[in-house]
């Protein structure tokens, strides 16, 4: 059976070399099919953007919280949990994953060196294809069943594949994938489908850097039209998570949203936000955020639209005083 994967995460891999300059200047990101970051700069700099500049209160009621307010800090409140949660089940799902790729390593690399192995009865249990540069290694069980596939490349391990079926629908899956790099695992990957129609799904996918969970992303569905979505994802940077999201999704016209999402600096929220929207033309849209100092609340914006010429407007605004949130205009 010749099973196709996505990856590794090869339509939702992050764009690392961005970053930096996207922070400062997220017009410069660049639509490439890449998730996590770039929604994390574009929306980060946003964020910088709404608490630069000089502001005049405007006096409301002093101490009463607007319902609006409340209820985007109840939702960020439920929001951060979910992403403290995740954040320690990825760092031990991580943990797990490196043992194990490791061990798979040093068992697969110790096949391959042995080369074909064939039964007494003429099963094929062990078979190398390939040519100096890249071959493959297929491994069968006794009835003549793939249930590994590894790459290598100049005769170094690259990937190995675990657990094919494939269903009576036309469904391909493959149970987990995991890439090496210098010996080391580079990227995890389980539950990858590919249905008949041609829409492809991952559970769930973590990307390593120095052994440790550089990104994390869960319930990645691509369909066949081109649009897809994210359920959950997690970025770390410096071993520290930067940022986390809810409900990214991405349609064929090129536009695209996050349904929520947190910002971190030094494990503390630098902002929090709610419907983002990007559209095809590069007009950007939050429905709502929060902009945090040292983890506490100290701004709220909503209705906010930026328009590709660098104008930008927030319909709602207001910060956090000695007084109680006041409503503030530039």
């Amino acid at each position: 059976m010749s099973v196709q994967s996505i990856g590794p995460f090869s339509n939702f891999k992050t764009n690392f070399n961005t970053v930096n300059s996207a922070v400062a200047n997220p017009q410069e990101v660049q639509k490439a099919g890449k998730i996590n970051k770039k929604t994390a700069a574009i929306v980060g700099g946003l964020a910088a953007l709404a608490l630069a500049g000089t502001v005049a209160v405007v006096a409301i009621k002093r101490h009463k919280v607007p319902n609006e307010i409340k209820t985007a800090l109840n939702n960020f409140e439920e929001t951060n949990k979910a992403a403290n949660s995740l954040i320690e089940s990825v760092k031990k799902q991580a943990d797990e994953a490196t043992e194990y790729a490791q061990k798979l390593f040093d068992e697969v690399t110790e096949l391959f060196k042995k080369g074909d192995e064939i039964a007494p009865d003429g099963t094929v249990l062990r078979k190398i294809t390939g040519d100096d540069a890249e071959k493959i290694m297929e491994e069968f069980s006794q009835d003549g069943k793939l249930f590994r596939k590894s790459t290598f490349v100049n005769d170094i391990l690259d990937n190995t594949q675990e657990g094919f079926e494939e269903l009576a629908d036309g469904t391909k899956k493959i149970a987990k994938e995991i890439g090496f790099e210098d010996e080391m695992p580079s990227w995890y990957q389980e539950g990858y489908e590919e249905l008949a129609d041609g829409t492809k799904k991952v559970a769930k996918g973590i990307d390593f850097e120095d052994k440790m969970p550089s990104w994390y992303q869960e319930g990645y569905e691509e369909l066949a039209d081109g649009s897809w979505k994210v359920a959950k994802g997690i970025d770390f940077e410096d071993k520290m998570p930067s940022w986390y999201q809810e409900g990214y999704e991405e349609l064929a016209d090129g536009s695209w949203k996050v349904a929520k999402g947190i910002g971190f600096d030094d494990e503390m929220p630098s902002y929090y936000l709610e419907g983002y929207k990007e559209l095809a033309d590069g007009t950007k849209k939050i429905a709502k955020e929060i902009g945090f100092e040292d983890g506490k609340p100290a701004l709220y914006e909503g209705g906010i639209k930026k328009l590709p010429d660098g104008t930008r407007e927030a319909a709602k605004e207001f910060e956090l005083t000695n007084k109680g949130w006041q409503q503030v205009s530039e």
